[in-house]
């Protein structure tokens, strides 16, 4: 098993960072290295600390986030913004199941303080230009958690990205953009064509603070139309395909 827990923080969220760091070490996981990117003022010596300059440029989360994939020689990257934590789920024999199931991009459930669901599964057609009508555009992104034939529809959360480090390596975040710059999405965009993502259902992420979801489910309505579209958009030639689509800037 090989697997990097890495927070992204500037220093602001230490006692949430050390709350994070300790729900790992309890888990008590083999082969597990945990890592802090960027400025703090923790000190442990099961942590492995990359210091950041944060005046280069304000918010550089992108930069952090592949320094992750060139730093860590782990095989598996859990790369968390400074408010997560892992729940007593994350056993040695799920995260081996983990580490050693087939995929590129992984997704687990992710919880609020009051037990529901943050931005974890989700949707995100907003680039297709039919799907762009206001029925659609008001639609919930978040996909009930059997859905599973949506992928190349759907995008990743930045403030928690469960990667392969080759992958990452292979396909870095673009770090022209910074936090709150949609750099997820373009990410996400960019990827979701060919990526390989699987749902974990068995392991769950908590935030350590109460966070604004922002999305609501989705409708079942709304559901079948995205579904309908999708098998249009499939069977469309890969020249035609985005000419379906608006550039995300």
């Amino acid at each position: 098993m090989s697997i990097c827990f890495a927070f992204i923080t500037n220093g602001k969220a230490d006692e949430l960072v050390a709350r994070g760091i300790e729900s790992i070490i309890q888990q008590n996981l083999s082969d597990c290295e945990i890592m802090v990117v960027g400025n703090t003022s923790l000190k442990h010596p099961k942590v492995n600390f990359i210091p950041f300059d944060e005046t280069t440029r304000n918010s550089w989360i992108t930069r952090k986030k592949n320094l992750v994939a060139e730093t860590s020689q782990k095989d598996v990257l859990v790369i968390m913004h400074d408010y997560f934590g892992l729940t007593k789920e994350w056993t040695e024999e799920r995260v081996r199941h983990l580490v050693d199931s087939d995929w590129e991009v992984a997704v687990t459930s992710i919880r609020n303080p009051d037990g529901n669901r943050y931005r974890d599964w989700l949707l995100w057609p907003f680039n297709h230009r039919f799907l762009r009508i206001p029925f659609v555009y008001t639609l919930g992104n978040l996909l009930p958690y059997t859905v599973d034939d949506l992928t190349d529809f759907m995008y990743i959360n930045g403030s928690l990205m469960i990667v392969r480090r080759k992958f990452l390596l292979d396909n870095p975040l673009d770090e022209s953009r910074g936090w709150g710059e949609g750099e997820d999405v373009e990410w996400s965009i960019r990827l979701r064509d060919h990526w390989k993502v699987r749902f974990f259902e068995s392991l769950t992420i908590s935030c350590l603070k109460q966070k604004n979801t922002a999305f609501r489910k989705i409708d079942p309505i709304s559901l079948v139309l995205i579904r309908f579209y999708a098998q249009i958009y499939r069977n469309v030639p890969l020249r035609l395909r985005n000419k379906l689509k608006i550039p995300y800037n």
